[in-house]
């Protein structure tokens, strides 16, 4: 119905069990302990996607840990396909939420920090941007992504935008 359509919209689910998978694994994902933790906090993602297929936040997150995954613990057969993974996982999420800026956000971190191509990357960071301005973690990703294109100014005024949106996350 109309309400289920919205709620895509937003990136997010109406199944409250997605909705607590999903937070067990962004829990998880922001601790950054160990690979087991992160690994778990896929499978946190995976879950929330199990039963609510349509969950962009989900699939998003799930782009965002597969990143991760890929660049602290996978060998190299791994690494390939998990940042493979990641990329389509982050464009079912721009797909099913086309307003959603995390995610572009994914996708963009999928596209430089996993298959390094800084050029694909360019367009959904700003789209991501573009649908979020108020975001500090889709400003964060953002700055990191304007930083590794030595657009050092852009970088330092998006980070202190995201500095003062969320001025206790480092």
């Amino acid at each position: 119905g109309k309400e289920e359509g919205s709620t895509a919209l937003a990136g997010g689910t109406s199944n409250v069990e997605a909705f607590d998978a999903y937070l067990h694994g962004r829990a998880l994902y922001e601790a950054g302990i160990d690979e087991d933790s992160d690994r778990r906090a896929l499978a946190y993602f995976d879950r929330a996607i199990a039963l609510d297929g349509r969950y962009a936040g989900a699939h998003a997150a799930r782009a965002r840990a597969l990143v991760i995954i890929g660049n602290l613990y996978a060998g190299h057969a791994e690494r390939v396909r998990t940042y493979d993974a990641a990329a389509a996982a982050a464009r079912t999420a721009t797909a099913l939420a086309p307003e959603f800026a995390e995610g572009f956000s994914a996708l963009g971190f999928a596209l430089a920090s996993g298959k390094l191509d800084m050029r694909g990357a360019r367009e959904p960071f700003e789209r991501s941007y573009a649908l979020a301005p108020g975001n500090a973690d889709v400003l964060a990703r953002y700055a990191t992504f304007r930083s590794n294109l030595r657009d050092h100014a852009r970088a330092t005024e998006v980070s202190l935008m995201a500095a003062t949106l969320a001025p206790l996350n480092a």
